[in-house]
């Protein structure tokens, strides 16, 4: 077992609903930013449950498809998936990609130290977390200059 944050108790019912809440909690924030939620389910249950990261991957996956499946239905409700469709042979070729990346992946992984999983793990939140403000920021600056100004708001703003 890894370390994790805290020292949780083991007991099955208390357990389950720390982990109802974590998974509330990630639903919410994975449906706000459209993702599966994998960056953040890996770290809660090697932080706070103390799984080993190569288990925590595979319950990540696990508990995504379900996230996946309730996003693709709210896409469906809301007319988008056809939208989502519309680039197919990208979506085929990347999810081939996936496949045999996984395939890789999953053979590449028993050689690993779990080590060296968390520091590739926190690299990747790293940079995730740096383009999403980036992006942000590079979104609210064109949303500024498209924007028409008012001469009197300018020379009012500190």
């Amino acid at each position: 077992m890894a370390a994790g944050l805290w020292n949780w108790p083991t007991e099955p019912a208390l357990k389950s609903s720390i982990g109802f809440l974590a998974g509330l909690a990630i639903g919410a924030v994975s449906s706000l930013l459209g993702v599966a939620g994998g960056e953040l389910i890996i770290p809660t249950i090697v932080l706070l449950f103390t799984v080993d990261i190569k288990l925590a991957g595979s319950l990540s996956l696990a508990i995504s498809a379900p996230t996946i499946l309730m996003g693709l239905y709210r896409y469906q409700q809301q007319r988008q998936l056809a939208d989502v469709f519309k680039d197919r042979v990208f979506i085929v070729w990347m999810a081939l990609g996936s496949v045999c990346g996984s395939l890789a992946g999953s053979y590449i992984l028993r050689h690993i130290a779990d080590l060296y999983l968390h520091f590739f793990l926190g690299v990747i939140l790293l940079i995730s977390a740096t383009k999403i403000a980036t992006h942000a920021r590079e979104k609210e600056n064109i949303d500024n200059v498209n924007q028409p100004s008012n001469a009197a708001d300018t020379f009012l703003k500190p």
